[in-house]
């Protein structure tokens, strides 16, 4: 049986996400300074943290993925951190 999305989403969040992109808060932010660039519109951490659960929820609808359940929650999770 495989692990639970939650528990995986936690685990990668907290571990292997670290390691592989840095502090949650500095990268989001990071991101949407340049969303908002991009955009030509101000894009908080917060709205670029919804916009990659979206992402992952359209993927979702076209092709079922377990991987896609797993980013939703870990999204959710540091969107979370990143609002703290």
């Amino acid at each position: 049986m495989s692990k639970d999305i939650l528990e995986e989403a936690l685990e990668i969040t907290k571990g292997a996400r670290n390691e592989d992109y840095g502090d949650c808060k500095v990268e989001f932010d990071r991101v949407a300074a340049m969303w908002s660039i991009i955009f030509e519109k101000e894009i908080t951490p917060n709205q670029a943290a919804l916009a990659m659960i979206a992402l992952k929820i359209t993927r979702q609808m076209n092709t079922h993925k377990r991987d896609n359940w797993v980013d939703i929650a870990g999204y959710a999770r540091v969107g979370n951190i990143i609002n703290d």
